[in-house]
């Protein structure tokens, strides 16, 4: 009797225990991005662009169809690239595998050869920044103040080739005594220059005294019967 009493209470004990409460998985939210929509201008752009590039590839495909509905009836049958290579064999004397395979390679020799030329390019590109990197910095060695090469324009260039040699600094005082002997100073104002030669200066011209400020006079207290003295002497 005590033992299923001792199996009752147990049961009842099993059955008290509270159960835990299934958990809602929680959705990740993901952030997006908000663009700006596009104005009614810049739609009517795009638009406009679609329209012609639609026109422009229908038109080329009328004319595709057209040259190749003219074959079919002479007896050239396939696709556009077909019906080329047929013609070509005929008009070569090989036979259609022979033409495919010569315009195959022609077109892989093609493809090589505008491969080759962009890396090329790239290399090239590269090499010129290098070059102009390593000349600017030979130039600021003696002239920090140059900040590109750009701004030499082509003077600069044009005196790189013509020394001959490979000598930036060189060039860039031929550009600059080149600059130096070819532009003209540009004139002081009148008000600075009586400024720092008051002392020297005794006589001023008509327009001279016109271009005189407040802040002359207040510069030079001697500079009014300066200016009194050369009235006397105009005529």
């Amino acid at each position: 009797m005590l033992e299923n009493d001792g199996v009752i209470e147990e049961v009842a004990t099993l059955e008290e225990e509270p159960t835990a409460e299934p958990t809602e998985p929680v959705e990740e939210v993901q952030e997006v991005e908000v663009t700006e929509p596009q104005s009614a201008e810049d739609n009517s752009k795009f638009a406009e662009i679609r329209r012609k590039y639609e026109a422009e590839t229908n038109a080329i495909k009328r004319e595709r169809d057209l040259l190749l509905g003219t074959l079919n009836e002479y007896g050239y049958q396939g696709s556009a690239q077909e019906v080329s290579d047929a013609l070509y064999a005929q008009i070569v004397g090989v036979s259609e595998d022979e033409a495919r395979a010569i315009r195959e390679k022609e077109e892989q020799t093609a493809l090589e050869k505008q491969m080759l030329l962009e890396e090329v390019e790239t290399y090239k590109k590269i090499a010129i920044e290098k070059l102009m990197s390593d000349d600017l910095m030979a130039i600021q060695k003696v002239y920090p103040e140059v900040k590109s090469l750009e701004e030499l324009g082509d003077d600069f260039f044009n005196a790189m080739s013509a020394l001959g040699s490979r000598d930036p600094l060189l060039a860039y005082e031929v550009v600059k005594a080149k600059k130096s002997a070819t532009e003209k100073p540009k004139p002081q104002e009148i008000g600075g220059v009586n400024s720092s030669s008051s002392k020297e200066k005794d006589f001023y011209t008509p327009s001279e005294v016109d271009k005189l400020t407040d802040k002359d006079y207040d510069n030079n207290p001697k500079l009014m019967d300066i200016v009194r003295q050369s009235m006397t002497k105009w005529k």
